[in-house]
């Protein structure tokens, strides 16, 4: 009878609905028969396996809608160990640090990668590289690429790592104007290829980057979707397009490849593809020109993504934080300086809040957050009774166990400074209990913080992560503001719907560009080079500056001098930093000066002030800032020459997104000066500026002054805020300023 139903005559004649019932009972008895066998027919000597109702499918999409919350809410039912069922294949967790130890430190011949990766990556990079080879091979090739991991290699990437990342904010799209919105995803996706292709890849290819080598990288990065575990082969779209991408991109790097051995040009030390062509394997062999091509493709790919989603979240967390943001803008001001100069190698390795801020973020967003190997034989899982059988995946998640109580406390809490208090030594040693502010950090893996994987198939990129992000992140916190988009609070959730998470769509920021002393300064550099041009064409013109400003007088400033006391020096100086002060007065006879000025109480100053603003002396500044930062924002202050000599300088007056009066009398008018004035609070770069004109007539004189006070605001300084050659620069230009500001009271 049973055999009858299912006979090809009967089927053929049988009507749809007779069908649709016949599937109904049969994934019914499917069904029953799964459930069945979870309840009856439990193995002690397996793990647990987590329920579910249908064959096959399993807990599939529990895993993939949030991995993170399948993990913990099989942990409080199963506790560390127990197995479920991912498309079909029983695939067996190991919780907590000895989970990761026993998955990622297994005996090659117990534990394949290979066998689980390979289907996916080889049609991405190629065969006979990576996860298309012996192991034995993949060790010696990650050894070949170390040349561009080296110390001495990281300490040269800096610099052209941060050249991209300037130029990158200099002409993307988003980043123009004063203040916009950012798509950090997609910014930083395109940001994080450019510098790994300047600094591993070589000019060549970085070239290609800007034109149709883009559109090969996009079609062979949709490789590496999650069907393609299941169906890497399977004649999709995407799969057609990833083929022919690797076919062409292979055939970029070996036409350099061939260039390069034909032309015989001398070797570059700081680029890959040379050191790949003169690389052999143990036995001798030179390393084949295509398989360079392959790991040159591999190389590129390989962190990207990791980068991009690391880097993505440190701006939302940022964004969502902005005091940490001014944390890490005060730090790079203690290490470079106020002026933030160049960054160096040696100098981000000081960087230590930037550092935690990086762990951090890999700590609570790590992108990947299973890392599988496929059992090749039966394995004793130690302290337990459970024996895993060949037919089983086993799978490690030290990104959960990242954010496990029992290691970090408070562990959903983003806070860079749980790192402050580990020890120095953890960075060497493989003690997984040794705490770290409740947590650990090791390079073992027994540790429950590795984000870069661990035993051979750690992730030999890791500081190059580091660096690739440090210098990044560094650039965007001394350049940009970043606060959520009005209405969102946090950040976003985690798209988990790719291999690698990622911020989940909407992943905007607001940016607002600094002002800083850089701006000043870089007016001071280029006044410099006048100095240095205008010597260089004749002592004739260093006389004529002299003669113009010899009856200026710099005086000594007191710090008692009122403005020291003032409520404004004390608000916007809270901490008393140190402070580059001057003054400079010039006397002019009452009989040289206008005299309706003399007439009018307070207007004197008012003119002398425009004197300032409006003269040629302020000219070229006037110029720079206007190029700089004139736009709709600071439509309503003061830019031209003309506008600058009418105003009466009342309060309030904001002068070419620098200058604000924030005091006036008849006899002075106080500026704060440093940064823009659209900046209300205390800035890192700040300074008070001072002009007066006052009236003596038992000298029959007017004296008139500009007093100048920097500092540093914002955090601790031990130093200046200008150095010794910029403050004799700024005493130049203040004369300059105070000798052309005169000519427009007198007669």
């Amino acid at each position: 009878m049973a055999i009858a139903v299912f006979d090809s005559p009967t089927l053929a004649g049988a009507s749809p609905m007779a069908l649709l019932g016949v599937a109904a009972i049969c994934l019914v008895a499917a069904i029953i028969i799964n459930i069945l066998k979870q309840l009856l027919w439990k193995d002690p000597h397996k793990p647990p396996v987590v329920f579910h109702w249908f064959p096959i499918l399993g807990n599939t999409i529990s895993y993939g809608m949030d991995p993170f919350k399948f993990f913990f809410n099989c942990k409080e039912k199963y506790g560390d160990v127990f197995t479920f069922i991912l498309l079909g294949k029983p695939t067996t967790v190991c919780l907590g640090a000895n989970g990761n130890n026993f998955v990622l430190n297994g005996k090659i011949s117990d534990l394949s990668a290979e066998e689980i990766y390979s289907p996916l990556t080889t049609p991405v990079f190629g065969k006979d590289v990576v996860f298309d080879c012996p192991n034995s091979k993949l060790m010696q090739q990650k050894k070949f690429v170390k040349f561009g991991l080296t110390t001495e290699a990281l300490r040269s990437h800096v610099k052209l790592i941060s050249l991209e990342v300037e130029n990158f904010i200099s002409t993307y799209a988003e980043f123009q104007g004063e203040t916009g919105t950012l798509n950090v995803p997609l910014a930083m996706a395109e940001l994080t290829l450019y510098t790994a292709a300047r600094s591993l890849q070589g000019k060549e290819i970085r070239s290609k980057l800007d034109s149709t080598f883009a559109d090969l990288f996009h079609d062979l990065d949709m490789g590496f979707v999650p069907i393609n575990f299941m169906l890497p082969w399977a004649p999709l779209p995407h799969n057609r397009a990833r083929d022919r991408a690797q076919r062409k991109m292979t055939e970029v790097y070996m036409e350099i490849i061939q260039q390069r051995r034909s032309s015989g040009h001398k070797k570059d030390s700081e680029d890959m593809i040379w050191n790949l062509m003169s690389c052999e394997y143990k036995d001798g062999t030179p390393l084949p020109d295509k398989e360079i091509a392959h790991m040159m493709i591999a190389l590129l790919m390989g962190g990207q993504h990791s980068s991009s989603s690391t880097i993505s979240f440190i701006l939302l967390r940022l964004a969502s934080e902005p005091d940490m943001l001014e944390e890490l803008y005060r730090e790079q001001q203690q290490v470079f300086g106020p002026e933030l100069g160049e960054l160096t190698y040696e100098g981000l390795l000081e960087l230590k809040l930037h550092r935690h801020t990086v762990r951090e973020t890999l700590r609570l967003h790590n992108p990947i957050h299973s890392i599988l190997r496929k059992v090749k034989n039966p394995l004793i899982l130690d302290g337990t009774p459970y024996i895993i059988p060949p037919s089983h995946t086993v799978l490690a998640t030290p990104a959960t166990s990242a954010r496990d109580p029992r290691y970090f406390p408070n562990p959903m809490k983003w806070d860079p400074h749980r790192w402050e208090n580990r020890n120095a030594q953890d960075d060497e040693e493989d003690d997984p209990e040794d705490p770290v502010n409740g947590s650990s950090w090791s390079k073992g893996s027994g540790s429950p913080y590795l984000p870069f994987g661990a035993g051979r198939h750690r992730c030999i990129g890791e500081q190059f992560a580091y660096l690739q992000m440090g210098v990044i992140l560094a650039i965007i916190v001394r350049n940009f503001k970043l606060h959520n988009v009005d209405g969102i609070k946090g950040v976003p959730k985690t798209d988990f719907s790719s291999l690698f998470s990622r911020p989940l769509a909407p992943a905007k920021v607001v940016w607002e560009k600094r002002t800083s002393a850089k701006a000043y300064c870089a007016i001071m550099g280029i006044l410099s080079k006048f100095v240095k041009l205008t010597t260089v064409g004749g002592i004739a013109s260093v006389g004529v500056f002299m003669g113009m400003t010899r009856k200026i007088e710099e005086v000594p400033l007191s710090t008692s001098d009122y403005l020291f006391n003032s409520v404004h020096f004390r608000k916007y100086n809270p901490l008393q930093n140190p402070t580059t002060h001057d003054l400079f007065i010039r006397k002019v006879p009452l009989s040289e000066i206008d005299p309706t000025l003399l007439e009018n109480k307070g207007k004197l100053v008012e003119r002398f002030c425009a004197g300032v603003w409006g003269g040629l002396g302020y000219a070229f500044q006037r110029a720079y800032l206007a190029r700089k930062y004139q736009g709709p924002l600071t439509e309503k202050q003061l830019w031209s020459r003309q506008e600058l000599k009418d105003a009466t300088y009342e309060p309030g007056t904001q002068i070419t997104d620098h200058f604000e009066v924030i005091e006036k009398t008849p006899e002075r008018i106080v500026v704060r000066c440093g940064d823009s004035p659209l900046k209300r609070d205390v800035r890192a770069s700040d300074g008070l500026f001072e002009m007066s004109a006052v009236v003596k007539p038992e000298e029959g004189v007017a004296e008139f002054g500009l007093k100048s006070i920097f500092y540093q605001g914002l955090g601790e300084a031990e130093s200046e805020p200008m150095p010794s050659h910029i403050a004799w620069l700024h005493r130049l230009y203040t004369k300059l300023l105070l000798e052309t500001a005169i000519h427009l009271t007198t007669r």
